[in-house]
């Protein structure tokens, strides 16, 4: 690195000097701009900072050769071997060095999926549960979620899928025989549909129009799941009257 060294007039000989003074500026190449807080080493000692306008000023050397090094974070060092007199003047160019710092390594544990609080009306009847009733939560669904929810109905006691093949929809029923309200429009007249409630909402039963198709729900909006074998197996609070089938309840992320 090149230096303009500028000795200042009347400089007495080194034998009558006490003691020496190097002033100097940093700046950058190639603009020129002033470097500030730059820190000024002589002999490997910090002797001085740059100030807001790239100027510095070390006094009490001795005269003679001096290392003098000037540094700055983002620059190429500064070095030059200076033989200082009385007054030494230095303008210190600096080439800018961008270095890239060590990569950091970031981890932090993944925050398990939050999920709707399980429906308290369906706490309750799981405590109550007896017999051929099914209870499933956003845990055990999540293990089936490849599947379908037909498919995870298939593994209920009890339980039969009714495909139509005209409209390619899949429909829930729960018994083996009809009972009374079973011959009625619908895919299949002769299957005891279940009854479908959603959110708490009945969604059909025997008798009042037609069951729905399974395959417009998806596995991955459930939040839970209530299924009941029989009529007889339904809670009272969401049993139809006179029902003969069992009952499938959904409930959903998005109430």
């Amino acid at each position: 690195m090149m230096a303009a060294l500028l000795p200042c007039a009347g400089v007495r000989p080194l034998a009558a000097q006490a003691t020496a003074v190097v002033r100097g500026e940093v700046v950058e190449q190639p603009s020129g701009t002033p470097v500030s807080a730059a820190r000024v080493l002589v002999d490997g000692e910090t002797k001085a900072t740059a100030d807001t306008a790239g100027r510095f000023i070390v006094a009490g050397l001795a005269p003679g050769e001096h290392r003098v090094r000037v540094e700055r974070l983002g620059y190429t060092p500064f070095d030059v071997l200076a033989a200082v007199g009385d007054t030494l003047r230095l303008t210190v160019v600096l080439h800018a060095e961008p270095r890239p710092l060590s990569p950091v390594d970031v981890t932090a544990p993944v925050p398990a999926p939050a999920f709707d609080p399980l429906p308290a009306e369906f706490e309750d009847r799981r405590s109550r549960s007896r017999g051929s009733a099914r209870f499933l939560a956003r845990a055990e669904i999540g293990r089936m979620m490849r599947g379908s929810l037909v498919a995870l109905l298939r593994r209920m006691p009890g339980a039969r899928i009714v495909h139509d093949s005209g409209s390619a929809g899949d429909y829930l029923a729960t018994s083996g025989s009809p009972g009374p309200y079973a011959l009625l429009p619908g895919p299949r007249p002769s299957a005891c549909y279940a009854q479908v409630i959603l959110n708490g909402v009945q969604l059909f039963v025997m008798g009042r129009g037609e069951p729905p198709n399974l395959n417009q729900f998806s596995l991955t909006e459930l939040l839970a799941l209530e299924y009941y074998a029989h009529g007889s197996s339904t809670p009272s609070e969401i049993r139809a009257m006179n029902i003969d089938c069992g009952t499938l309840v959904l409930w959903t992320r998005v109430r």
